[in-house]
């Protein structure tokens, strides 16, 4: 009887995030007293991804750890990989699929217009790409002098949301400002923006006040320039 051999590869489905790593266990088994070395690869990979070999080779009987290292952009979708052993010129396969998972975000609404020392909400939204498992935290960017952002709650998993609340001060300067939200797991990030239009401001003179009736999501306020009153709110 010819001595030969046959390649298997566990688990027969493993899911990973973009930019993270997946591992399966490849084996060997050895039929009429085959006892040659068997050197791995692996085909089928996505773009830029990578698969290496603990061993890198087996003798006979046994079986090495294949890790598949992905990149931050690989695509969230399914790949078939084709686990190889080649031993002599005689090369045994077996397939195994890896699902790639990833999460999106986006911001809504797109701008927000206030005025100097007062505030305004966003809600982060958080979508879930082939099962994306991790917690998912918020930072902001880009935000005006005199301004801060927090976010509640500071993390979430996917699905999920946030509510981000930028608070400005009297000292924040008029203009446009484009506000990067950015969401982190791990070594993966993805970012959205919004937009914050921030308008001129000025004590009320004597007698004047302002003030928000009820719980508004996004807080009123009133300022005077150069004998204009400007009033901001929301609501109907």
């Amino acid at each position: 009887n010819v001595s030969s051999f046959s390649v298997s590869a566990t688990p027969s489905i493993q899911g990973a995030p973009s930019g993270g790593t997946a591992t399966y266990t490849a084996s060997v088994s050895a039929g009429n007293g085959f006892n040659g070395t068997v050197t791995w690869s692996a085909s089928g990979l996505p773009s830029g991804g990578s698969a290496s070999f603990n061993p890198a080779s087996v003798t006979g009987a046994g079986s090495s750890t294949m890790t598949v290292t992905l990149l931050n952009t690989t695509p969230a979708t399914s790949y078939t990989l084709t686990v190889k052993g080649t031993s002599s010129g005689v090369t045994q396969s077996n397939t195994v699929v890896l699902v790639v998972s990833d999460f999106s975000i986006s911001a809504t609404p797109s701008s927000q217009t206030v005025s100097a020392g007062s505030a305004a909400n966003y809600t982060v939204n958080v979508g879930n790409v082939n099962a994306f498992v991790g917690t998912i935290s918020f930072t902001a960017g880009g935000l005006p002098s005199g301004a801060s952002a927090s976010f509640n709650p500071t993390s979430t998993t996917a699905p999920g949301s946030s509510t981000m609340n930028v608070t400005t001060s009297g000292s924040t300067p008029a203009g446009s400002n484009t506000i990067t939200i950015t969401g982190t797991s791990g070594n993966l990030s993805h970012s959205a923006t919004v937009g914050l239009v921030v308008g001129s401001s000025g004590p009320l003179p004597a007698g004047w006040t302002d003030a928000n009736i009820g719980s508004p999501g996004m807080a009123g306020s009133a300022s005077y320039n150069s004998g204009v009153f400007t009033v901001s709110g929301s609501g109907a």
